[in-house]
């Protein structure tokens, strides 16, 4: 995201490099083929799942703005654990 970010950003602040709180999970790109794994492991689906409906708190997913699109980098899994329990947005 340096240098610019999403227009629809009310949060974002270019100047101290903090653009987002909590990203829109619905304007996060994971078809860009940035996943690293084969295949996202069901097993911790569950695990993150059931803490993130307990509240637990998670490290920030990466993405990169090019401009256009938010490309999920880092995060994967977090991002299906959020959608599977409802969520529509992720830090």
């Amino acid at each position: 995201m340096a240098g610019s970010f999403p227009s629809w950003c009310a949060q974002c602040k270019p100047e101290t490099g903090v653009y987002h709180d909590r990203l829109p999970i619905s304007r996060i790109r994971r078809d860009g083929d940035t996943q690293g794994r084969a295949i996202l492991d069901p097993r911790i689906l569950e695990e993150y799942s059931s803490l993130m409906a307990e509240g637990a708190e998670f490290p920030p997913v990466r993405v990169w703005f090019d401009g256009e699109n938010l490309w999920l980098a880092d995060g994967f899994q977090r991002v299906a654990a959020a959608e599977r329990i409802g969520l529509t947005d992720i830090a």
